[in-house]
């Protein structure tokens, strides 16, 4: 087996369903953390005492956001010219 088709086993297409969903769900995440993060910091620094799970959500959308920074090295890129004269 040569090198490229052992690599393809781990490469993720950018176009299935499952990674366009994944995206907009990270999307949201970054979107929540831009918005919550600020309000920790400003008004209850104290709620990372995990008040109200304050402090389990935000581990959990930090543990997300990690998982997409280790997946998204896998992901593959397009290349325009290479769809149109169907060349590598």
């Amino acid at each position: 087996m040569a090198c490229r088709e052992r690599l393809a086993l781990y490469i993720i297409d950018p176009n299935n369903v499952y990674k366009v969903l994944w995206d907009v769900l990270v999307g949201f995440i970054y979107l929540s953390c831009f918005l919550i993060d600020p309000f920790i910091f400003a008004f209850k620094y104290a709620a990372l005492k995990n008040q109200n799970g304050m402090l389990t959500t935000t581990r959990i959308l930090t543990m997300m956001i990690i998982i997409d920074m280790i997946l998204t090295p896998f992901t593959a890129i397009v290349r325009e010219e290479s769809m149109n004269d169907g060349t590598n």
